[in-house]
This record gives structure tokens, C-alpha cells and sequence, in this order.
């Protein structure tokens, strides 16, 4: 024979029963909170500071003007109707940094014997990927301190960090006979 189950014992169960679905139902919509052992998520988040650095490289170092007469004038431009001017060439530079860039240029090596930087030789920005270019030719000096500013802001992307300078000289009166080199050196720093 079944053994009976009292009405007492079966409403005990049936409370336990009901009392479980609730606590069940109110931490799974996280009402009952905190409710341990119960699966949580988080997020968090990562600071990095990226150092800058201002780095720079010529991809073209060396103008060619060829022969010139004392007096004359060549530059790089190829538009000079007097039949100098007709070498078309640049010194091009290349932001190869992570930033930022402000060029300056000053002649650190001398072209001329007879004179010092000075009208004689002069430079200026022809075309930049990015910033801002000093288009108008001023005077290279032979100090660094006072190198003179040929372009602003030009930018480390790669579809933006290009920039080409040309030059213009004037072969002083008394300028000896020979092959003339000088050296210009172009500054890279951060803006």
C-alpha cells in the first residue's frame, strides 16, 4: 500500500517550490544583486603614451647648376629665359617621424670664396605634400642660428610627407674660376 503524504508536508514542498522559482526569476533578472557565484562581466581600459619623434631624410641631395658665368644667376626652376635655370632639380625631403615638422636651412658649408651666404645663394620651398611652404627665395645664412624657416607643419603620414626645395645663385663678380660645392644643411624639429 502508498504510503499517504500529509497535507502539511505536501504545502511545505509546495512553498519550498515556489519560494525557488521566485529567487530563481528575480536573480536572473538581477534583482536580488549581489547574489554570489552568479556571472558577471566587466570592461576595462589601456592608456599608452607614444613618444614623438622628429626625424627627417633628403631622397634628393644634390642640385647640379653646371657651368655659370660671374654675375649670372641660376635656379632651380627651369623657366629662366636667359639660358640658365634650365636644371629643373630639387633637394627633396621626407618626414620619417611620428610628427609634426617645422624645416629650416642654413649653409653650413660655404659656396662661394669670395663671399658669404648671402644673396649669392638663397633658398626656398617649392612644393610640399602638407603645410605650409615659404615660397619666395631668401638668403641662406652661414650660421645656424640663424637658419632661415622654408616650410611649416609638414605632416609623418606617408601620402603627406614629401616637400622639395629649390635653390637660387648668383656667381659673385670676383668669384674665382672652378668647381664650387656647398653644403646646406636642413633642420628637422617638432612643431
Amino acid at each position: 500500500m502508498a504510503k499517504k503524504i500529509s497535507n502539511n508536508l505536501l504545502s511545505v514542498l509546495l512553498s519550498f517550490a515556489i519560494l525557488t522559482s521566485v529567487v530563481g526569476i528575480l536573480a536572473s533578472m538581477n534583482i536580488l544583486s549581489p547574489l554570489t557565484g552568479a556571472a558577471t562581466s566587466a570592461n576595462a581600459t589601456v592608456n599608452i603614451s607614444v613618444t614623438s619623434i622628429a626625424s627627417c631624410t633628403m631622397a634628393d641631395t644634390h642640385i647640379n647648376f653646371t657651368a655659370l658665368a660671374r654675375g649670372a644667376t641660376n635656379w632651380s626652376e627651369a623657366t629662366n629665359s636667359s639660358g640658365y635655370g634650365m636644371v629643373n632639380d630639387w633637394h627633396t625631403l621626407e618626414n620619417d617621424g611620428n610628427t609634426n615638422l617645422t624645416i629650416t636651412v642654413w649653409g653650413s658649408e660655404a659656396l662661394w670664396d669670395s663671399t658669404n651666404n648671402d644673396a649669392n645663394w638663397m633658398a626656398r620651398c617649392n612644393n610640399t605634400q602638407s603645410g605650409t611652404c615659404t615660397t619666395t627665395y631668401a638668403n641662406v645664412p652661414n650660421t645656424v642660428g640663424s637658419a632661415i624657416t622654408v616650410l611649416t607643419g609638414l605632416e609623418p603620414l606617408d601620402a603627406s610627407d614629401l616637400a622639395s626645395f629649390g635653390l637660387n645663385v648668383t656667381a659673385p663678380n670676383d668669384e674665382l674660376t672652378g668647381s664650387k660645392s656647398g653644403t646646406l644643411t636642413y633642420i628637422c624639429t617638432t612643431v
